[in-house]
Parts: structure tokens; C-alpha cells; sequence
């Protein structure tokens, strides 16, 4: 069931707060190699599997007990527990379910480096495939102007260790503004194109309706130990509609800055 929120609060909406303009090159982690990182394997106990039957990113297709896998599937949360938010990977995996001869692990960042870092921290078990994005998900997305809504970052500048970074939508209109919880975080890369910042989890199915003349303030998510965010200018993305009867949804964007 979709919850509705409603959010009024009539304060004044600032113009949006500005700043010189930095280089905007990105290294992202999809690149990441071994001799990169800087957080070695805890001294914890990973769950150890048969490594011959093993291909890289593809479970075994024989048939396994279900107690068998759900058993796996809470040793490899407790293990990800112990490997603790220091760790980029507990960041990573964020994820799993099982089938009926495996055990799905999610990675936001799903690359050979990535699977090979599970397997050496958490567990080689060959009953373990993964899924999530391979490559850097490029933003395909057509922003529709409207002065009746502003998106603004609540600073000019955010640390680029910071793991959010907080935003105000303001409603200058006189209707009902809805819009959900999600965003997208945006990148550019050495190619002029953005992308994706990699985001972990799914989206909380809840609604919220802004009246006019009212501002909600929230958060996204930055991420910086996995995705280890350099200094340069990004881009939010908030899908919105109004609630006059036209359900159209369309897109509104605001840029900030990492330093």
C-alpha cells in the first residue's frame, strides 16, 4: 500500500547557493583495482566453499537443500556485520535472495573486482551468483523546466567524504505537489557524459504531498567509501508531478559541488 505524506511548511525558498566551478573528472570505483584499495580483509571467518565447482559470478546448478542456502545467506550478512561500515564492500553487497539451487547476492557495482573482493572477505561458496549493474549506468533522463518548483542544495559545497548531502524541493505554486522518495545522483565522467552514482538497496514505497508554498528537505545518499567521490560539480535528479487531475511525472534537477 502506497502511504501519503503531507508536508506544508511555508518558509521562504533561498536562490540556489553559488560556487566557483571545479574540474569535474570522476574515478569511480567501477575501475577500482586491487592494488587501489586501501581497506584490507578483516581478521574475521569467511564461509569457505568447494572452489572447483566454481565460475565466476555463476552459481551451481545442481540441487541444494533450502535450509542449506538460508543458512549461507545469514552467514554471509553476519560476515558482512563483521566487516563493518569502514569496509567498502559492506556498502556493496546490499542484497540477496534465494532460488532453489542458489543464493543471488546484490552488488551496486557488479564487476569481476567486485564479485573476486565477496569471494576472498565474505564467501567462495559455489552456490553464490551475483546481480547488479556491470557497467556505469549512464543518466538518460529529460529535465522539464517549471517555475512552480525549485530544487535546491541546502549548501554551495559538500566534503567530499561526506556520506549525504541535503537538498530542500520548495513548492512556489498554488497546487499540490506529490513525488516519492527517489533520486538519482549524477556524475560526470572524463567522457562528458553522466552517470549514476551507484546506490544501494531499493526504494521505500511511500508518497508525499507538498501544498503550495511549502518545502521538504531530505537527504541523498553519496556513498563515499565505495564510490569514493572526487572533487567536482554533480547533479541531483528528482522526479515530481502535480496533483491537479495530470499525472504526468517529469523530471526537475539541481547541481552541487564536492571539495
Amino acid at each position: 500500500m502506497l502511504a501519503i505524506s503531507i508536508v506544508s511548511f511555508p518558509t521562504s525558498c533561498k536562490d540556489k547557493p553559488e560556487g566557483e566551478s571545479p574540474s569535474t573528472e570522476k574515478d569511480l570505483s567501477w575501475k577500482a583495482a586491487a592494488t587501489t584499495m586501501q581497506n584490507s580483509a578483516p581478521d574475521v571467518k569467511y564461509v569457505k566453499g568447494d572452489t572447483t565447482a566454481k565460475t565466476a559470478g555463476t552459481p551451481a546448478a545442481t540441487p541444494c537443500p533450502p535450509e542449506d542456502l538460508e543458512r549461507l545467506n545469514r552467514q554471509i550478512w553476519d560476515i558482512r556485520e563483521k566487516l563493518g561500515r569502514e569496509n567498502p564492500l559492506f556498502f556493496n553487497f546490499h542484497g540477496s535472495y534465494t532460488t532453489k539451487d542458489s543464493l543471488i547476492v546484490n552488488l551496486a557495482i557488479n564487476t569481476p573486482y567486485w564479485q573476486a573482493l565477496f569471494r576472498q572477505q565474505i564467501s567462495d561458496s559455489p552456490r553464490i551468483g551475483f546481480q547488479g549493474p556491470t557497467t556505469p549506468q549512464k543518466i538518460d533522463i529529460q529535465i522539464t523546466p517549471d517555475k512552480g518548483v525549485r530544487l535546491q542544495p541546502d549548501s554551495a559545497v559538500f566534503p567530499t567524504n561526506a556520506e549525504s548531502a541535503s537538498f530542500t524541493l520548495c513548492n512556489l505554486s498554488q497546487g499540490v505537489l506529490q513525488f516519492g522518495k527517489r533520486y538519482v545522483v549524477g556524475y560526470q565522467d572524463t567522457d562528458g557524459q553522466w552517470y549514476a552514482l551507484p546506490h544501494i538497496g531499493t526504494w521505500e514505497d511511500i508518497g508525499y504531498a507538498l501544498r503550495g508554498g511549502g518545502t521538504h528537505t531530505f537527504k541523498a545518499a553519496l556513498l563515499p567509501k565505495l564510490n569514493r567521490n572526487r572533487p567536482g560539480t554533480y547533479r541531483l535528479y528528482k522526479e515530481v508531478y502535480w496533483a491537479n487531475g495530470r499525472k504526468d511525472r517529469f523530471w526537475i534537477m539541481t547541481e552541487f559541488r564536492l571539495k
